[in-house]
């Protein structure tokens, strides 16, 4: 007897190798699965601006970066607590110092155009169609605290949607035009707007994306909101929010992209590296001993080998630990 509908994803034409550099860019879904594919090494740029959640500043943002557009004091506001923000930058690269502020948003847009020029993959994620429009600038990607009659809250229609997403996609492919592009939308509820508003905005994403996939070569779609809401299905993948989904969740999620992304022959080169990454966050009864000694010679070893293969990963962090 079964009491869920597994969804089974065939292998993707589009995999995903060591030798690859990915991008990584959207919602908070986004940010979680970016720290997986970190985690066992895949070369991976996660929102270098922070989390966006709506399709059109998340679009501005880009091609703000492509064309090398950068944050200067007259681009910034001043928040009831005294930061300094800009509309389409995430709140964790504000402060309260002006020239620190403009350094971290400024880094951020040079590795977002960095990222977009280099990356042979490019994840966005969609987490709502609903967006706040300021009566100045438009839509933004968070208010900041400012005053609610500041904005016009809107709902964007799925050619909105499309029409965004084209003008972006060709700022994209002018600087990188063999990237290949993976469109999925965020399974996080934002049941703030209505359970049925929530609903109906997931519906505009999810048909804007698959009329986008449709329409290219080197797209498809990763059915990250179906994983959770059709497959797991059941209250107790979620967090106490009731919105965000639990690390078993996640986990799920993530062994389905393994296996439909993921190039299967480097399946024991993952295996190794995520033993490298464990074994360098253990902390030994015994870290005299002959026998952690030999353990942590086995560890550099088994790094000198993968390097000697795969020279682009990064296992600085975990020699020093293995090393001292």
């Amino acid at each position: 007897m079964k009491f869920r509908t597994e969804l089974r994803l065939k292998k993707s034409n589009i995999s995903i190798s060591y030798s690859d550099r990915i991008l990584m860019l959207g919602s908070c879904f986004a940010e979680n699965v970016g720290k997986k594919l970190l985690e066992i090494k895949y070369p991976t740029t996660v929102n270098p601006l922070g989390i966006i959640y709506h399709p059109l500043p998340l679009h501005t943002s880009i091609i703000n970066a492509i064309d090398g557009k950068h944050m200067n004091q007259e681009d910034l506001n001043i928040n009831i607590d005294g930061q300094y923000t800009a509309w389409n930058i995430h709140s964790r690269l504000s402060t309260l110092d002006l020239q620190k502020t403009l350094s971290q948003m400024n880094q951020g847009i040079n590795t977002l155009k960095t990222s977009i020029s280099n990356a042979t993959h490019i994840f966005l994620t969609y987490g709502t169609a609903y967006y706040y429009n300021h009566k100045d600038h438009g839509p933004v990607a968070n208010c900041h605290k400012f005053p609610s009659n500041n904005f016009e809250k809107r709902l964007s229609t799925p050619s909105e949607l499309i029409t965004s997403f084209e003008h972006v996609l060709s700022s994209i492919k002018m600087v990188n035009p063999t990237i290949k592009v993976h469109l999925t939308v965020s399974p996080v509820r934002h049941i703030k707007d209505g359970i049925v508003e929530n609903n109906r905005s997931k519906a505009h994403l999810i048909t804007a994306v698959h009329d986008i996939c449709d329409r290219h070569e080197n797209c498809q779609y990763l059915p990250s909101y179906e994983l959770l809401l059709d497959d797991l299905r059941d209250y107790r993948y979620y967090k106490d929010d009731m919105v965000h989904p639990t690390a078993k969740a996640i986990d799920y999620i993530w062994s389905k992209i393994i296996d439909h992304l993921l190039n299967h022959a480097e399946a024991t080169l993952r295996s190794d590296i995520l033993k490298l990454v464990r074994a360098a966050s253990h902390r030994p009864f015994n870290s005299g001993s002959e026998q952690h000694k030999s353990f942590l010679t086995s560890q550099i070893s088994l790094v000198d080998k993968i390097l000697a293969s795969h020279p682009n990963l990064d296992f600085s962090e975990e020699m020093k630990i293995f090393k001292k």
